[in-house]
């Protein structure tokens, strides 16, 4: 199964793949961005490109940045050293709100703490500096 942070040949495909991992049809697709559902159908059977703000809409209702739709659209270049998959987390950590931003801080700092070493009896080793 590909996922988003794997290049794919063409936009149709990954458009049909991250469909796919997200259990979507496009027509639930044209529900969440309220476009037609033609425009992805079309899309899909590489009848036409997307335009940006079809990929705009894209990103938002897949929660991914734009410049990940981009890039599998084509529209910018593939960053060679990019790691899409932090870029991904990276902006859904900046769409949660003010007041879910210390759980998922808690969240990743206990599995930060799980990959510290254990001394012999039994506590966390906490890192120097």
């Amino acid at each position: 199964m590909l996922t988003s942070h794997q290049m794919t040949t063409d936009f149709s495909e990954w458009l049909q793949n991250e469909l796919a991992n997200r259990d979507m049809t496009p027509a639930d697709l044209a529900r969440i961005t309220k476009k037609d559902q033609g425009i992805f159908s079309r899309v899909i059977r590489r009848e036409r490109n997307p335009d940006n703000e079809t990929l705009r809409a894209i990103a938002r209702a897949f929660k991914l940045p734009v410049e990940i739709v981009f890039r599998a659209a084509g529209v910018l270049d593939a960053k060679p050293d990019a790691d899409e998959w932090i870029e991904e987390q990276s902006h859904k950590m900046s769409l949660l709100t003010a007041d879910k931003r210390p759980i998922a801080e808690k969240l990743l700092n206990a599995l930060l703490e799980e990959d510290k070493p254990v001394s012999k009896v039994g506590k966390r080793i906490k890192a120097k500096g």
